[in-house]
């Protein structure tokens, strides 16, 4: 099957660019390779789009705005949401957007993108390029950080019943779900969280999904008043929050009754392996690798 672009040369990463894998797409609801134009048709007819990510590849993000930009050619107006802006940077957002001369360049530096700790704003940028050369609204999805923070330290108890609700924390994880998060918080980690750490971290991780989820829903609900469909949304975040089993397509399942939802995520390829391996998503698209860093090993060197 030919590769899903780019062409081998027009990679960004280039690890492992050789591999069998690296280009190709995998259709996880029918269990067999597609290409990129049946993803494509898959994200136009979709209500709710996830286009997930490992931060630090670029080839991630440009192939996010390339799923955007197609979007945009088969006619849908979606607005484009990112775990990477935080729910009360939105008035800050549309304040700039709506100034003359605003540029995608300059929206990095509004939003002190760098700043806050992500990856190189200049790998997300042509996705906010895109975005508004369409005029599309960006939203800010993800938790406040003094919200976040409480909830790391205190875990369920520092949320109320009321806000719990809302972002989904009242239904709790099937047993096995809530096993393997507690494992991925560990494993994430490096195993260097204390154990009564994990919990609160778990519900940390939850509560993301909900609020990722609760905004692009409200979002959605923002259509033009003369407009009786739900306004498509697009999410650009990680492809942990991306799974459709317990990650924000679960919450908009659960929140969004009806609604058709898509979730892609963008993966690196592995040294070993050269079928696909199960993923909780309904396309992966495979990539190359950007790094051979084990992270792990500097967390260490930092302690």
């Amino acid at each position: 099957m030919r590769p899903s672009a780019p062409p081998k040369g027009e990679w960004r990463t280039t690890l492992d660019v050789a591999h069998p894998l690296v280009g190709k797409v995998w259709d996880a609801r029918r269990h067999k390779f597609t290409g990129p134009d049946d993803v494509f048709a898959a994200l136009a007819g979709a209500d709710f789009v996830l286009l997930g990510e490992k931060h630090d590849n670029p080839d991630h993000h440009a192939l996010q705005a390339r799923a955007l930009r197609e979007m945009i050619a088969r006619g849908r107006a979606p607005a484009v949401a990112f775990e990477m802006l935080d729910a009360d940077q939105q008035p800050a957002i549309d304040a700039y957007l709506a100034a003359p001369g605003a540029t995608a360049a300059g929206f990095g530096a509004h939003v002190a993108w760098d700043a806050r700790g992500w990856h190189e704003y200049r790998w997300y940028a042509p996705i906010v390029e895109a975005a508004m050369g369409a005029h599309l609204r960006i939203v800010a999805t993800n938790l406040a950080k003094q919200e976040l923070r409480s909830i790391v330290h205190g875990g369920e108890k520092s949320i109320d019943a009321a806000r719990a609700k809302q972002l989904g924390l009242d239904v709790p994880l099937p047993d096995a779900q809530a096993v393997e998060q507690l494992e991925e918080m560990r494993t994430s980690h490096c195993g260097q969280l204390p154990d009564e750490m994990l919990a609160p971290m778990a519900t940390a991780q939850r509560a993301r999904d909900g609020a990722l989820g609760a905004h692009m829903i409200a979002a959605a609900a923002a259509a033009a008043p003369a407009t009786a469909s739900r306004r498509p949304v697009v999410l650009v975040a990680g492809n942990g929050h991306a799974r459709t089993d317990r990650g924000v397509p679960a919450f908009l399942y659960a929140h969004a009754p009806g609604a058709k939802v898509v979730s892609v995520a963008f993966v690196e390829v592995d040294h070993a392996e050269t079928t696909p391996a199960p993923e909780p998503h309904d396309f992966v698209w495979y990539t190359p690798r950007a790094s051979d860093e084990d992270p792990c090993a500097k967390m260490m060197m930092k302690r």
